[in-house]
């Protein structure tokens, strides 16, 4: 009888162990299930090949827009829309000022920064749309660009983060788009100020010596009768076999 007893008590025990058990398994379950869903938000898993191919267009967008949009801000001297009062206009070329009417107008570094993220935030989105994504659907935020300038290089970071939906889930895609070319553009800009600080010396002439000691090949031509054009080669910046130029016009 004793016997009997000790045996329902075990099996009371075991019952309760295994009823625990499963009240631990569904817990975890449901923790690890929602530890899984916050790591898909937060891209710490890998992303389906649809959702994919998202994170890789826009970065190939970020990647030739910015590299495109970097070259034609050099070749214009810091400016993407050049007007009349602004610079010289044809329609083979646009070039801003550096120097106008006994006045030092070169387009600062900021000034490029901003003509830079400007177009690079109107326009990242229309590129988004030129991909083809099947069975995902996008939702796209504001992007936010930010043109770093070092000595030797520039660095382009954009903070666009699209939300995209593959089937039944859902992918926050929030990491920031990086790319870096080795452009020497604030070097060429600071050459640009001391060109532009001579000619404010003495406008009537041009200082051939400086030009050809500098560490760049130094071109200037005449646009017009009063107006001269300014060109910065510099082969130490060189992407994709191009090499970066800046110009400037002075009058």
């Amino acid at each position: 009888m004793v016997r009997k007893k000790g045996q329902i008590t075990l099996f009371v025990i075991f019952g309760a162990l295994i009823l625990a058990l499963i009240l631990a398994g569904v817990y975890y379950k449901s923790e690890i299930s929602k530890l899984a869903n916050e790591n898909i938000l937060n891209r710490r898993v890998a992303l389906p090949a649809q959702t994919a191919k998202v994170q890789s267009h826009i970065q190939e967008c970020v990647d030739d827009m910015s590299l495109r949009l970097l070259y034609q801000l050099g070749s214009q001297g810091g400016l993407l829309r050049v007007s009349e009062d602004k610079g010289v206009s044809n329609e083979d070329l646009s070039i801003a000022y550096g120097y106008y009417s006994g006045k030092n107008v070169l387009p600062s570094l900021e000034d490029f920064k901003k003509e830079f993220s400007g177009f690079m935030n109107a326009f990242l989105p229309q590129c988004l749309y030129t991909g083809v994504f099947e069975k995902v659907s996008i939702t796209p935020s504001t992007p936010v660009t930010n043109l770093e300038l070092f000595d030797t290089k520039v660095r382009v970071v954009v903070k666009y983060p699209v939300q995209a939906q593959e089937g039944e889930s859902v992918y926050k895609l929030d990491e920031p788009y990086n790319v870096e070319y080795p452009l020497r553009i604030k070097f060429l800009h600071g050459l640009s100020e001391d060109i532009v600080k001579k000619t404010a010396s003495d406008p009537k002439s041009v200082d051939v010596s400086y030009l050809l000691g500098l560490d760049v090949k130094a071109d200037v031509f005449p646009y017009d009768a009063k107006t001269f054009v300014y060109s910065l080669e510099d082969d130490k910046s060189v992407v994709q076999n191009n090499t970066y130029r800046y110009n400037f016009a002075v009058r």
